[in-house]
């Protein structure tokens, strides 16, 4: 209880692009490098479509702000190998994988160079968990005994409400941005990029 606030957090870079394809419909891609390591292993991928419909509203179309919908998809795949000294047995890896579909509708106004915006949405979410290798337990009275993969479970759900808080700065070609979003794990995402038109 004495550890700062950002114990649980996990900082890692993810590379960003997105492409203006037609009528207001950009195509954005998300890209974690793998991390592999001695006892653990990582990957990210994420790739989602985001459409301008304040077009399509005569209402909204001379507005100063804009409303969009998103669509999104997201995978990752993790692998963590247990120490020797935890269970006894061999080969224990521990294997995770999450696939989430994010669906949120936008709305953004822009103020001579800067961008504020906002969001609210859904996820839906698969999750597996797999510990494979050998695990060997010793049970009073019987011994010891050794199960082989002894756990593979799979889940899927909603993660139910999720909300989106936002900024975006564009000097000539170079942007910046940074957001926040409020779900079961939230996320404070920063980065930095360039604008080509």
């Amino acid at each position: 209880d004495d550890l700062p606030a950002f114990k649980n957090a996990v900082p890692s870079i993810v590379l960003q692009a997105g492409i203006g394809i037609i009528k207001g419909t950009e195509l954005k891609v998300r890209w974690m490098p793998e991390i592999n390591r001695d006892d653990f292993s990582t990957k990210y991928f994420g790739v989602g479509v985001m459409h301008s419909i304040s077009q399509w509203l005569p209402v909204f179309k001379d507005l100063p702000f804009d409303i969009s919908a998103f669509v999104g998809y997201t995978n990752i795949d993790a692998r963590y190998r247990i120490p020797e000294s935890e269970f006894a047995g061999t080969n224990q890896i521990a294997d995770f994988k999450i696939n989430t579909f994010s669906y949120q509708a936008l709305a953004s106004v822009k103020v001579s160079v800067l961008t504020a915006y906002i969001g609210v949405g859904m996820d839906s979410y698969t999750t597996k968990i797999n510990l494979r290798g050998s695990y060997t337990y010793n049970y009073p009275l019987i011994g010891d005994i050794t199960f082989d993969d002894p756990v593979s479970l799979e889940e899927s759900g909603n993660n139910g409400f999720r909300g989106t808080i936002g900024a975006r700065l564009k000097l000539a070609i170079i942007t910046f941005h940074a957001d926040y979003t409020f779900r079961e794990y939230n996320t404070l995402t920063m980065g930095v990029g360039f604008s080509f038109r």
